[in-house]
C-alpha cells in the first residue's frame, strides 16, 4: 500500500496515485508457476498531463499449473476498472464486472513463448493448444455477456473461435460498432432485423436477452447464422513462404539440338 508510478511509453503516460491493498503471492515450478495469485484493491492512479486515469476497485488473477495433469489454469475477478482514456476500447473504457475462467492442455513452456512469433504460433499451432473458456462474464458500456467456448489457431495460423452465448445489450452494441466504423452499416442493420425477433424480455421486466452462437472462422464473424463482419488476415509480421512453382521446364539451349533434317 502506498504510493505508486506507472509508466506506459507506448501510450505516453506517466500514472502516479495510490493503492489501497497490493499483494503477489507466487509458488515457482520448473516452468510456469505451480501457483501465482494477484490481488488489488482501491487503486487510483491518475496523469495531470492528459487528464486521466487508472482506477481499480477489485481485481484478483489466480494463475495455476497443474503439473500432472499438464494444464495451466487462470482464473480472473474484477469490479470497477476504469481504464485510461488513451487505450481505446470500443465501448467505454469502464469494465463494471469481469468473471473469467479458463484452461489451457499441454501449454507452451514460458521460454517457448518468449521466442519469436514465426516459431511460438506454429508450435502453439502443432500441437493443437486452445484456450478453454469455460466461464466468462463481462458488463461494460450497454453490455452484458456471459459465455462459454474455445479459441484456436487454424492452419493459417489465423483465430478461431465458437461460444454459446448470452447477451444483453446486444443491438446498442451493433449501433456504437456501426458509428465506429468496426462494422458496415448494411451488416448491421441486417443483423439487427434478423435477430431482434429471438430477443426476449423477461417476464417480471428487465433488460431484454438473447442467446447466441458466436463464431470466427474462415475469415468471417458470425452471430448465429448472420455474418456481420469479415475478420483481417493475421500475417504476425511473419514473412510467407516462397510460393512453390511446380511443372516449370528448365532452360534449353536450342543451339545444341540437332537438325531435323
Amino acid at each position: 500500500p502506498g504510493l505508486h508510478q506507472l509508466f506506459v511509453p507506448s501510450q505516453n503516460l506517466q500514472l502516479k496515485g495510490n493503492v489501497k491493498g497490493l499483494r503477489i503471492n507466487l509458488s515457482p515450478g520448473d516452468s510456469w508457476p505451480e501457483t501465482l495469485a494477484v490481488s488489488v484493491a482501491g487503486l487510483n492512479l491518475n496523469d495531470t498531463r492528459a487528464s486521466t486515469s487508472f482506477i481499480i476497485n477489485q481485481l484478483g488473477l489466480q494463475l495455476n499449473h497443474d503439473v500432472e495433469a499438464g494444464t495451466l489454469g487462470l482464473s480472473i475477478n474484477g469490479s470497477g476498472l476504469n481504464f485510461p482514456k488513451g487505450i481505446n476500447l470500443p465501448l467505454g473504457h469502464v469494465v463494471e464486472t469481469i468473471k473469467l475462467s479458463m484452461t489451457i492442455d499441454d501449454p507452451l513452456t514460458p521460454e517457448q513463448l518468449a521466442g519469436d512469433l514465426s516459431t511460438v504460433l506454429p508450435a502453439w499451432q502443432s500441437r493443437d493448444n486452445k484456450l478453454k473458456i469455460h466461464n466468462l462474464n463481462l458488463r461494460t458500456g450497454p453490455l452484458m455477456i456471459s459465455t462459454n467456448g474455445v479459441v484456436a489457431l487454424d492452419q493459417a495460423l489465423q483465430p478461431t473461435f465458437a461460444f454459446t452465448a448470452k447477451f444483453e445489450g446486444l443491438f446498442q452494441v451493433l449501433k456504437i460498432f456501426r458509428v465506429k466504423g468496426l462494422i458496415s452499416s448494411s451488416d448491421a442493420v441486417i443483423a439487427t432485423m434478423a435477430l431482434s425477433a429471438l430477443s426476449k424480455r423477461p417476464a417480471g421486466g428487465g433488460p431484454a436477452a438473447i442467446n447466441l452462437s458466436v463464431t470466427a472462422q474462415k475469415g468471417a464473424l458470425k452471430l448465429g447464422p448472420i455474418t456481420i463482419a469479415k475478420l483481417p488476415h493475421f500475417t504476425w509480421g511473419i514473412k510467407p513462404p516462397d510460393a512453390i512453382q511446380d511443372g516449370v521446364p528448365e532452360p534449353r539451349n536450342y543451339k545444341d539440338v540437332p537438325p531435323i533434317f
